[in-house]
């Protein structure tokens, strides 16, 4: 879809107690900012594909910390407001307090808005909703088919992941 933006708006959140059962969670990398750890890093592949449709950012404010009780040292909230070179306004909402997961897009054009819901796998727009369905670790597979050298998943150049 080639169309002008006026706003989009997403927002990823979970409970990060629920993210890998059977473990300590207070001992994952994500929470422990020394090794990595925090919201903004682990769920920075929004933060990718809103500078992917919005280009990148002209004027940026962000907010975030540790705000909620689950006993960590690494941010669990974050947002981010942005004006993007093809964009004027984008937002951002990342946390991991939410107990009932959310992964949502929605981009509003001059002339239509468009929903994305990556959970539930639907994408609605002009009051038509469509689903779709991705296994949970196709994408991880077909990264690593591509890296070991799969012909028909050739891996992009370098300077694509910048882009």
């Amino acid at each position: 879809m080639n169309r002008e933006l006026i706003a989009i708006h997403s927002h990823a959140g979970s409970y990060l107690p629920h993210w890998r059962p059977g473990t300590d969670y207070t001992r994952c990398y994500s929470a422990i900012k020394e090794q990595g750890g925090g919201v903004l890093r682990d769920l920075s592949h929004e933060i990718d594909y809103l500078l992917w449709f919005c280009g990148g950012w002209k004027r940026l404010t962000a907010h975030g910390g540790t705000f909620g009780r689950l006993d960590i040292d690494s941010e669990d909230t974050f947002s981010i407001i942005f004006e993007g070179t093809r964009c004027p306004l984008a937002t951002l909402t990342l946390s991991y307090l939410e107990h009932t997961p959310r992964r949502t897009i929605v981009a509003t054009c001059p002339d239509l808005t468009v929903t994305a819901d990556l959970i539930a796998g639907t994408l609605t727009w002009a009051n038509e909703r469509h689903s779709f369905t991705v296994e949970r670790d196709e994408t991880y597979r077909l990264q690593h088919q591509s890296v070991l050298g799969d012909p028909d998943t050739p891996p992009a150049p370098l300077r694509k992941g910048w882009a």
